[in-house]
């Protein structure tokens, strides 16, 4: 329940008076990546984000990292991240040789470094492919709240994003997203559990992304763990 608690804010963006003047930087910035205690940290802060929760070979971990960028996506606000952040590069960072930004990851065609900007890509196009994702007057409408299963459903403009941040998930199209369009279809136009990013193939609603909405405004998708899902509604 806390971690959908978390995305409010992002949503509203409270305290600003236009949304791009807010930074999210869900996975940190220098603050919480750097580190200057020869890498203690208080589980919160000290490390990047994807060494907090298993290092860069875990793929939970980098499933997370996935999740939470690509929600920054979608949010009011500018998503942010520290460097280092979009090769899964772990540990910690600091100006020693050891510690500082780590280009071999680049360099050298790292494949966790490659899912990881393939996501980082994919997530900036869809954010600046629809208007709705950075208009200030364009509402933020929330119409699936599953606290039991943390999972949480919003529209922005034509786009119904799913948040699923939990182990659990759901496959065969067996989970129904309530949505707030009647009788409509709708196509999948992004999953950060996409096999690109690290993911796997059949993570995605079906095999030609698009789906219809039931007389109730339910929409039956496939929902993968620690994912956002994106599904744009048809005119």
């Amino acid at each position: 329940e806390l971690r959908l608690v978390v995305c409010f804010p992002l949503l509203r963006c409270r305290g600003f008076r236009m949304s791009h003047q807010g930074v999210n930087s869900l996975l940190g910035s220098h603050d919480q990546a750097g580190n200057k205690q020869g890498g203690h940290t208080d589980g919160r802060a000290g490390r990047y984000f994807v060494d907090l929760f298993g290092g860069r070979n875990n793929w939970h971990s980098r499933a997370q990292c996935r999740m939470w960028y690509s929600l920054q996506a979608v949010c009011r606000g500018l998503p942010m991240m520290f460097m280092g952040t979009e090769t899964h590069q772990d540990k910690w960072w600091n100006v020693d040789e050891q510690h500082k930004m780590n280009w071999n990851f680049v360099e050298n065609h790292d494949p966790l470094a490659k899912q990881m900007m393939n996501l980082v890509a994919a997530a900036n196009k869809l954010r600046l492919s629809f208007p709705s994702l950075t208009d200030d007057h364009a509402p933020v409408r929330f119409c699936h709240l599953d606290y039991q299963n943390r999972v949480l459903g919003f529209v922005r403009g034509s786009l119904l994003v799913v948040l699923n941040c939990s182990e659990s998930q759901w496959e065969g199209r067996d989970y129904e997203v309530q949505t707030d369009s009647v009788n409509r279809k709708f196509k999948q136009v992004f999953n950060s559990q996409a096999a690109e990013f690290g993911g796997w193939e059949a993570s995605w609603s079906s095999p030609d992304r698009n789906l219809s909405s039931s007389v109730h405004a339910r929409l039956p998708v496939n929902l993968p763990k620690w994912s956002v899902t994106v599904y744009e509604r048809q005119e």
